[in-house]
């Protein structure tokens, strides 16, 4: 967890237009999921990162939150002093 930047928590469609976007399919959206879903990204560097996805968003955050704190705890997150969780959409903290 040392190495984690960021935990992230958004509706599963926001994650899949943005990562459709990415992969130059900007026109590929996807309107909703069944069951609607919510995605928990934790952002590793060099664009690494993992995906959990959870059917009950109150417990994507509870996870969330936790899984900063035990990136807090093992000296990871973002050390930038100017950088902020509220510039980040989603970021839990």
């Amino acid at each position: 967890m040392k190495e984690a930047k960021t935990v992230v928590v958004e509706p599963t469609t926001q994650r899949l237009n943005s990562l459709n976007a990415q992969l130059g399919n900007p026109n590929l959206i996807t309107t909703s999921t069944t069951p609607t879903t919510t995605s928990l990204e934790v952002r590793f560097p060099r664009n690494v990162v993992a995906y959990f996805e959870f059917t009950d968003p109150r417990l994507a955050d509870r996870v969330a939150r936790a899984l900063t704190h035990a990136i807090e705890l093992c000296g990871g997150g973002n050390q930038d002093p100017f950088w902020s969780r509220e510039l980040v959409p989603g970021a839990v903290g």
